[in-house]
């Protein structure tokens, strides 16, 4: 039995320091107990360094803008008391003073006969997914503003605009389309509707324009009537 104890824990101590994962465990008084090779990589403390010490007021002491942050209001040191499992994103502060983004689950350590010994931290770096997220906010940003840039342009110009998805058959139109052919922007218009928007005697034409351009992948250009909603001609390009 104590040879089986051994190879078991010694299996378990190789799982826990080859992980990429971050392992941090802390004892009922929220001290460091365990430290696996990725946690101290993230972190820069050694488990000689850390042992015994309050992880909190090692790695995780003062929020990004310097204020304090107090051990209470942890939701990490939380997990312990409460005897629940907590999860979220936070910011760890690393040896050397730089703050970095983590993605955490804390979990409550339950003994044989049921009580609370401590809690068990898998954590993990995400500085490059919130780099990305943020990256991507501003990429939406950025679009947003050339879109309302564009609408403007559109409505000043009265430039409609429009497009059609070959594959799904799905047809988009600009607002200042709509407005061109007085409709309502209600998002429903298909190709075949739009067809009928133009002149009897010019659909089969303009149909067989669309056709040309779609199979041999060359611009559509051309100038033709178009029956407004009110029943009026316009002449569009």
């Amino acid at each position: 039995i104590r040879q089986r104890f051994e190879r078991t824990t010694s299996r378990l101590d190789s799982i826990l320091h080859n992980t990429q994962m971050a392992i941090f465990m802390m004892d009922e008084h929220q001290k460091c107990s365990f430290m696996n090779r990725a946690a101290e990589l993230m972190t820069g403390y050694s488990f000689d360094e850390a042992a015994g010490r309050c992880l909190h007021d090692l790695i995780h002491h003062h929020y990004p803008d310097g204020s304090p942050f107090p051990i209470e209001e942890c939701p990490i040191d939380q997990a312990f008391p409460e005897r629940d499992l907590m999860t979220g994103e936070d910011v760890f502060i690393h040896k050397d003073g730089h703050l970095f983004n983590v993605a955490y689950t804390a979990s409550p350590i339950i003994s044989s006969e049921g009580e609370a010994i401590g809690t068990v931290i898998e954590v993990a770096n995400i500085d490059a997914e919130i780099g990305a997220r943020e990256e991507l906010t501003r990429s939406h940003a950025a679009l947003e503003k050339i879109v309302r840039i564009f609408k403007q342009a559109e409505k000043i110009a009265e430039l409609g605009s429009w497009e059609f998805d070959t594959e799904t058959q799905e047809l988009h139109w600009s607002d200042e389309t709509y407005r061109i052919l007085g409709l309502e922007p209600d998002g429903s218009i298909t190709l075949e509707r739009s067809l009928q928007l133009y002149a009897p005697e010019d659909r089969s034409r303009i149909e067989a324009l669309y056709l040309d351009a779609i199979r041999n992948k060359h611009s559509l250009n051309f100038t033709t009537h178009v029956v407004r909603s009110g029943g009026d001609l316009r002449q569009i390009r």
